[in-house]
């Protein structure tokens, strides 16, 4: 599943000491309040070029080209203002924060270890810390991340944002019960987050999978369908969602069920193999052979090392008496993975070859 970045908003604001001596100053940062950026950055350009050591019009310049997302603009200006200013806790943070937006992860580790040092307050650690959190898991760095993640959310319980990526860094880790703990908590401050909630079916399967009891098997896939149904109810369905409802619903063998939702998915996602391989799987549990065969041939196409679609492919063909080609496929199978299995039902094939029915 695609993991979408979660970016923090920090609290940037103008510096605290004043502007004495700089006429533009109230003009340019009414622009910068009413987000008019471009005429911001206009006024604060001209004072500059009078006045290069202007510390407080590199950064607003900076803050105008973060908000146009002209990172690189941005990362310049603040630079100029930290050069200026090394030790202004608010132009560290700010510098740290256009790292971390321009995805400069190495730049970033030194800006925020500046930003530290420069740091003279609890709440000022508490920011650095979230976007340090926020730096490795974009990083799909959980192991790191965790920590940090937990630290920010133990302090911000209510920050759904933050809920979230403890819970995908959990996953990630398979600490399923505290991922599933988290993301509850995500999707409940933040009902409209899908992201979240899929992710949460997602864990419920996993930990269905993991499982060795029936019971506790049944009872995972159930949670994961239903919540899969919920996300695909919303429209438009992704086709992550209904790919995960029909795989919960083929491990439940509630097979027409799953057809129905991978069907969809397939159709969203047509040159997904894994998509068309439980689509294959779903049609040969329902019956429908020939539609069966055909996903299962599309998928086999890409995923030429998984000897478990050959075996279903071996299998769908032989039913349909196709049986040189049932033949090449359970060897493809049993030259992939050898096993009893695979080699009892490569015997079989070639004993019905050599002895066709009447």
């Amino acid at each position: 599943m695609k993991i979408r970045l979660f970016l923090p908003v920090l609290g940037l604001c103008l510096l605290a000491f004043p502007a004495l001596g700089h006429a533009d100053f109230i003009k340019g940062a009414s622009f910068f309040a009413q987000g008019k950026y471009e005429q911001a950055i206009k006024e604060y350009e001209e004072e500059l070029r009078a006045d290069p050591n202007y510390v407080q019009g590199h950064y607003i310049v900076g803050l105008c080209y973060a908000r146009l997302k002209n990172y690189d603009k941005a990362i310049e200006s603040l630079k100029k203002a930290s050069t200026l200013d090394g030790k202004n806790f608010q132009i560290s943070l700010a510098l740290a924060q256009a790292y971390f937006d321009a995805q400069k992860y190495t730049e970033l580790s030194a800006a925020i270890a500046t930003a530290t040092s420069n740091a003279t307050e609890a709440s000022d650690l508490e920011k650095l810390r979230s976007l340090r959190a926020a730096a490795l898991f974009n990083q799909q760095d959980y192991a790191q991340a965790l920590p940090e993640l937990k630290a920010t959310a133990d302090s911000n319980p209510r920050n759904a944002t933050v809920q979230a990526q403890l819970g995908i860094a959990y996953y990630h880790l398979q600490k399923y019960d505290e991922a599933i703990a988290a993301l509850k908590s995500a999707t409940t401050l933040n009902p409209g987050d899908l992201q979240a909630a899929l992710y949460l079916a997602q864990t419920y399967f996993a930990k269905a999978v993991s499982q060795t009891e029936a019971r506790e098997k049944s009872k995972g896939f159930t949670e994961a369908l239903h919540l899969a149904q919920k996300s695909v109810d919303k429209q438009p369905a992704s086709p992550e969602a209904l790919s995960l409802a029909g795989r919960s619903a083929l491990a439940l063998k509630r097979y027409p069920e799953a057809v129905s939702f991978l069907k969809r998915a397939a159709d969203l996602q047509p040159e997904a193999p894994a998509v068309q391989f439980d689509l294959g799987q779903a049609y040969a549990f329902n019956s429908q052979l020939p539609e069966a065969e055909a996903a299962l041939t599309k998928a086999a196409q890409s995923m030429t090392q998984e000897p478990s679609l050959f075996s279903i492919l071996g299998f769908v063909l032989e039913k349909q008496n196709k049986l040189e080609a049932a033949e090449a496929a359970y060897r493809q199978a049993n030259t992939l993975a050898p096993s009893k299995e695979s080699q009892s039902a490569l015997d079989r094939v070639r004993q019905k070859l050599k002895h066709p029915s009447p």
